[in-house]
């Protein structure tokens, strides 16, 4: 939500812009801003995951395995 109160995101903003970037070659993940700021490790932890999957490379995902 903005200062003045209006919406930034909403599905069906978000779903398009997903799509747009999908069809470009590109995967999308979004963390709504209380995750990045309460749960950061855990943020990072997933984007390793999906790395370490995208490119079959496990090792990726290494790092974080002792992040809950």
């Amino acid at each position: 939500m903005a200062r003045d109160g209006t919406l930034i995101h909403f599905a069906g903003k978000d779903d398009y812009r997903n799509r747009f970037f999908v069809e470009a070659g590109w995967v999308v993940i979004r963390f709504c801003e209380e995750q990045v700021v309460s749960q950061p490790h855990r943020c990072c932890r997933f984007i390793g995951n999906v790395l370490a999957h995208i490119t079959q490379q496990s090792a990726i995902a290494q790092p974080f395995t002792d992040i809950p």
